[in-house]
């Protein structure tokens, strides 16, 4: 009766060994990983590396994301980009071969870029890592189970180019890997001490613990590199601290020769000097150290070296001046947002202020106001142009306007433009348009970056620039030649600012001829300049003397 009943089908569990696993999953994505990357049957030539290229060359970083259960794993493929060149005929695996070169010994990235351990320690030109993304991997079952998935996808891609997997702390870098090439396996493994035993302190140590992995009876001598690294962190003298000189700061009595951007450093930009001794490639049967004895001596040492670490962020002054004057290119601010008396129309309502378009509609027959300039505009006079007072005082504008203009400097002037030009006669493409070198345009910006930088700021940059343009206004309107701006057309080789410039004295001096005057080239010594009210606002003011177009019949006369 018991044979006869049905039996439920549902009450059992029933595994299907024909689905795939997540580990089987997991397994074939890191295969197919390795395929993309053509990481299968290793190189088909390659080069011998050169003495620490790996610290010059720069890396190629693949990276893909993978999920194994619940943790998230990222597969990195580490490739230096190295200079192509003939191969070598050694045959063998790149990796081995890697491995036993003596050129990359003891790797040190210089740069802000350091180099991956993996290639410090091992010399290896490629190498993948599988690393966790976020939690780092320490329980010793699920160590093995990821191993394993290695060893299998390094196995069924004929993979040649080994593969390390992160675990415990990733501070504390330790890898584990496997490379295989042929019938050859290689494992690297790490252990990671909290104390270092007392015997492992000494080469005679390390040699026990080498010789007792090898597995058999080694009685050859193992060569051996040595290094011994010294720091120095404190140095206790400051001989590259350099003061800070901040032309036209202070009147001290003493003139500069010469105006230029502050230059130096406000602490010493070494951090730490570091000196490496080496023995490279020494038998082990030439040499003792033990605990009680020891044939290193640094001062027998056939190789030195020393490296230099500098200050991430070290306090430099031309650095300092050029950042903040860098910051103001993409300001938008008008400079009448600082000078409100420079604004179209708040001078319109002035005494002694004319409208430039009046000469236009005028009537030729003189007004009385204008024969009389006592009771113009029912004053005594023309009052000048307003001050503008800004952070710069007047007689440091007024040197200020002397550098610029040493022309208008009488008798001597204490800094005079160099007569010739120090522009390269021919043509460079590639390099960046400029002006020559102590020219006007090279030491306006000298002084715009030092009044932002330590007179003043914004406001004081716009103060010179307003002093410097009605400067240029009263040049032009008088015809006298701007100093510090070379002769001839302009010239296309250089920063736009210096043509424009170049342009205002073709036309002067243009204009000058047309109308019966000298060249700039023989006038160059009778010059004046409105540099006399410097710092008062009178370098552009009108002068009381006024000209009138006479009648026909006085012209017949």
């Amino acid at each position: 009766m018991m044979l006869n009943e049905e039996v439920d089908d549902t009450e059992f569990f029933q595994q299907d060994f024909t689905t795939a696993s997540d580990w089987e999953l997991f397994n074939a994505r890191l295969e197919e990983i390795f395929h993309e990357w053509k990481l299968s049957f290793g190189q088909a030539g390659f080069r011998a590396l050169q003495h620490h290229e790996l610290v010059r060359c720069e890396w190629n970083v693949q990276r893909e994301t993978i999920k194994f259960t619940d943790v998230e794993l990222e597969v990195a493929h580490y490739r230096a980009i190295l200079p192509e060149g003939p191969p070598d005929s050694q045959p063998g695996c790149q990796a081995f071969v890697d491995l036993m070169s003596i050129e990359n010994d003891y790797c040190v990235a210089v740069g802000g870029d350091e180099l991956h351990p993996l290639a410090q320690w091992y010399g290896l030109r490629e190498f993948v890592v599988v690393a966790p993304v976020k939690k780092s991997i320490s329980n010793e079952s699920q160590i093995r189970i990821l191993m394993s998935s290695v060893h299998i996808a390094v196995a069924e891609s004929s993979c040649d180019v080994p593969v390390f997997v992160q675990v415990m702390d990733k501070v504390q870098n330790v890898f584990l890997g496997v490379c295989e090439s042929g019938s050859v396996r290689l494992s690297f493994d790490i252990v990671h001490l909290h104390l270092t035993p007392p015997t492992c302190k000494y080469l005679s140590g390390l040699l026990e613990v080498f010789k007792g992995k090898i597995g058999i009876a080694y009685v050859d001598p193992v060569a051996v590199s040595v290094r011994f690294t010294y720091s120095l962190a404190h140095f206790g003298t400051s001989a590259y601290v350099s003061e800070r000189v901040i032309p036209f700061a202070e009147r001290t009595g003493i003139e500069m020769a010469s105006v230029s951007l502050p230059f130096g450093v406000a602490i010493d930009p070494l951090a730490k000097l570091i000196v490496h001794c080496t023995w490279p490639q020494v038998a082990d049967n030439v040499v003792v150290d033990s605990q009680t004895y020891s044939d290193f001596d640094p001062m027998t040492a056939p190789l030195w070296s020393l490296r230099v670490q500098l200050e991430d962020t070290p306090v430099c002054y031309l650095a300092e001046c050029l950042g903040e004057y860098l910051q103001i290119v993409d300001s938008r601010r008008a400079l009448t947002e600082y000078f409100s008396e420079l604004a179209f129309g708040a001078t319109q309502n002035l005494p002694g202020t004319h409208n430039p378009l009046d000469l236009l509609t005028e009537s030729k027959i003189p007004s009385l106001s204008s024969v009389l300039p006592t009771i113009r505009g029912g004053s005594g006079g023309s009052k000048k142009p307003a001050k503008l007072e800004g952070p710069l005082t007047d007689e440091q504008l007024k040197d200020m306007l002397y550098y610029l203009f040493p022309d208008a400097e009488k008798p001597v002037p204490r800094w005079p433009y160099p007569t010739t030009s120090g522009r390269a006669a021919e043509f460079d493409p590639l390099k960046i348009k400029s002006a020559d070198p102590d020219s006007l345009v090279h030491r306006l910006a000298t002084l715009l970056a030092l009044c932002n930088a330590y007179f003043g700021g914004k406001r004081a940059l716009a103060q010179l620039w307003a002093e410097f343009t009605q400067e240029m206004r009263y040049r032009v309107e008088r015809c006298i030649q701007i100093p510090g701006v070379a002769g001839g057309f302009p010239d296309s080789r250089t920063c736009l600012l210096h043509q424009k410039l170049q342009m205002l004295n073709v036309c002067m001096e243009r204009r000058t001829l047309r109308e019966g005057g000298l060249p700039f080239s023989m006038t160059s010594g009778a010059t004046t300049s409105g540099l006399s009210g410097a710092g008062t606002g009178t370098a552009g003011g009108d002068s009381d003397e006024e000209f009138f177009d006479c009648d026909e019949e006085e012209q017949e006369r």
